[in-house]
């Protein structure tokens, strides 16, 4: 297994100041309690290579290496994930949004590759005439014949 590099608590205040963030903004930010954040600083306490990554998430909106190649570029800004060319945002409720419409388009493939079989199924049952067509049909031809003047 891959070791993750070691992180001195000066890269760590180093990063934290560039996004100007106190050490309690930072602590609340990271989940961790104040007094662990400073033991982060003053190099008592080992720091999480999580810690790092989602300090450096918030603080210069990239995301990690470690996401992989496909995410290269997206950047977190103010709350929102932009795309690599800066034209679309997503919030946490758009991205959600998509599951549900994911969910719908896939409900709908499922109805449509039904029909598609039940068509398939069906292609050689004839249907019942219509009433009414059949109605309509033998009023036509008692029109035509009573214009004709042949009796019906």
């Amino acid at each position: 297994m891959k070791t993750q590099p070691a992180i001195s608590g000066q890269a760590l205040r180093d990063l934290r100041l560039v996004g100007l963030l106190t050490p309690i903004d930072a602590a609340a930010l990271c989940g961790v309690h104040p007094k662990t954040w400073h033991r982060y600083e003053t190099g008592q306490t080992r720091i999480p290579w999580a810690i790092y990554q989602l300090l450096k998430i918030q603080v210069m909106g990239s995301l990690p290496a470690a996401a992989g190649p496909a995410w290269e570029g997206w950047r977190w800004i103010n709350g929102r994930l932009w795309d690599p060319a800066d034209h679309h945002w997503h919030t946490p409720g758009s991205i959600r949004a998509w599951f549900y419409v994911a969910g719908q388009l896939e409900t709908f493939r499922s109805y449509e590759n039904q029909a598609a079989r039940l068509a398939e199924q069906n292609k050689n049952v004839v249907a019942f005439p219509d009433r009414r067509a059949h109605d309509l049909t033998r009023a036509t031809y008692a029109r035509i014949e009573a214009d004709s003047g042949e009796d019906p």
